[in-house]
């Protein structure tokens, strides 16, 4: 990726305290680091071999971990927004930094055994499922031995979501394989919000992300529910905004 060209380009304003909107309309980015990105950036610093951030966006997550002394590879499907990530990185630390455009997994391609760790916050659920499984199967091919994956993913409990979570709960009763993939979002969720929502999102939760890292051999350390306390108020549900997911490859 060439560096030298939109030098210029800026991150939009905020929308909400931590919330930034993407260049390329798949929703909004949050700035906040939680605890599991404070795990994933303590992990990575102790690594010798480069860490995979998946959908980095503005790089908030990716730019802390190389400051904290992390070598980065950074990637996203929208390439002004990995330029943004190099604008916004420290001079004394770009050179960690590696940035990769394209779209996760059928663009991209490592060498196996190459990395020590992954981070991917909230792009997972962008995914069809035969596009998530192979995703999946590629990361525990890139990954180390001992290596750790960490996932942050949405589930719909959100209030935004409200209209849609008695489908998906009986979906879950009814054992379907993908109880959170909806192809039809704007005519399920109520107006005028179905305006701003796509038609396509892939809800996950902790189960579900489970049952795929472990499929390909992953060895789940942890898997929660948890409250989004980067979300405004309005947008919060029930404490289970949010799913996070750390895995190890044996």
């Amino acid at each position: 990726m060439d560096k030298s060209k939109n030098n210029d380009l800026k991150m939009p304003d905020p929308i909400s305290e931590h919330l930034v909107m993407t260049l390329n309309k798949r929703g909004p980015v949050s700035s906040y680091l939680d605890d599991y990105a404070k795990q994933f950036i303590e992990f990575a610093v102790q690594q010798k071999s480069p860490i995979l951030e998946l959908g980095a966006a503005y790089g908030f997550v990716t730019i802390a971990a190389l400051k904290a002394g992390a070598t980065i590879i950074a990637n996203d499907i929208e390439p002004r927004h990995l330029q943004i990530l190099y604008n916004r990185t420290p001079e004394d630390c770009r050179g960690r930094l590696t940035l990769l455009p394209g779209e996760f997994p059928y663009e991209l391609n490592l060498a196996p055994e190459s990395i020590a760790g992954c981070y991917v916050s909230r792009m997972l659920g962008y995914l069809e499922p035969p596009a998530l499984q192979e995703g999946i199967q590629k990361l525990f091919l890139w990954l180390k031995s001992g290596a750790k994956l960490f996932i942050l993913a949405s589930p719909p409990y959100r209030a935004l979501y409200k209209s849609i979570i008695p489908i998906y709960e009986q979906r879950i009763k009814d054992n379907e394989q993908w109880p959170g993939y909806f192809t039809n979002l704007k005519t399920l969720v109520e107006e005028p919000i179905n305006r701003y929502v796509p038609d396509r999102l892939h809800f996950l939760d902790d189960k579900i992300l489970s049952r795929e890292v472990e499929r390909v051999g992953f060895i789940v350390e942890k898997a929660e529910l948890y409250a989004r306390k980067d979300l405004p108020e309005k947008a919060q549900y029930d404490g289970r905004e949010g799913v996070a997911i750390i895995a190890r490859k044996p």
